[in-house]
């Protein structure tokens, strides 16, 4: 139901990660900023003093590259808590996981399992035959339950 949902409605992954992620983006932002910066001066010293046609493009690519590795690593990195003495080091995005959990589950139950949706998936879902078999067997059978219990009475009517 969730997957069928999702992929039905891509908004809605998108929904989920950016309120997910909301405290860890501008984490995103400002790392690229600092380091960025901090990686990029040594592709402006090359590039002062050696002017070829390549260290730019080159320099970008490494320090993109870089950025975005430590930035990934301090937002999903380590995965369980770590003591360092009085501090407890953990990825920033870990140490919220209740917090996210909460947020995607509230979507998801606000958005996804819906009764109209799961109306929908019983109905014409990929098992919605073999339900209506089931169901069929079990009503066919109460029914005849419940006949024999009274046929006594109707021969006494009649």
């Amino acid at each position: 139901l969730v997957v069928e949902q999702l992929v039905n409605a891509p908004e809605l992954v998108n929904e989920i990660f950016l309120t997910a992620g909301s405290k860890e983006f501008p984490f995103i932002v400002r790392s690229g900023f600092y380091f960025g910066f901090l990686f990029g001066l040594p592709t402006m010293l090359l590039w002062y003093f050696y002017q070829a046609w390549w260290i730019l493009p080159l320099g970008g690519l490494l320090v993109g590259y870089a950025t975005n590795w430590i930035a990934i690593k301090i937002i999903f990195e380590p995965k369980r808590p770590r003591k360092l003495g009085p501090i407890t080091i953990q990825g920033m995005f870990l140490k919220r996981q209740k917090e996210v959990s909460e947020v995607y589950s509230n979507i998801i139950e606000e958005k996804l399992i819906t009764p109209k949706n799961i109306t929908h998936v019983i109905l014409h879902g990929s098992g919605s035959a073999q339900l209506l078999e089931l169901i069929e067997l079990h009503v066919n059978d109460a029914i005849e339950r419940y006949v024999a219990i009274a046929q006594p009475y109707f021969a006494l009517g009649v």
